[in-house]
């Protein structure tokens, strides 16, 4: 499967697995006909077994390292919750020494 081309493209997320990790997004016919690509696992983890999956149906960025799709990736473009609770405790801690 080759895309001929770089960059970053907008997908679909069509199967998950919140217990093996896998995600599996649908890209748009933009190509010619519809693409399906696993997300890699590179730089993702589980958490206590579970590994944190984005919605069956939730539309996403991802970007892949070459024209194969060899690993595809999906770019957070949201700020973690628990990084901008921890921003707002260090904010409070220097506001209130």
């Amino acid at each position: 499967m080759s895309i001929n081309s770089y960059g970053a493209f907008r997908a679909v997320v069509s199967r998950v697995s919140s217990s093996t990790g896998e995600i599996v997004v649908r890209m748009p016919p933009s190509f010619g006909t519809d693409l399906t690509a696993s997300i890699s696992k590179i730089g993702r983890t589980s958490i206590n077994g579970v590994w944190p999956v984005p919605t069956v149906g939730e539309q996403v960025l991802v970007v892949s390292d070459d024209e194969n799709l060899t690993n595809v990736f999906i770019v957070d473009v949201s700020p973690s919750l628990n990084k901008l609770k921890n921003l707002e405790n260090r904010v409070y801690a220097l506001e209130h020494p």
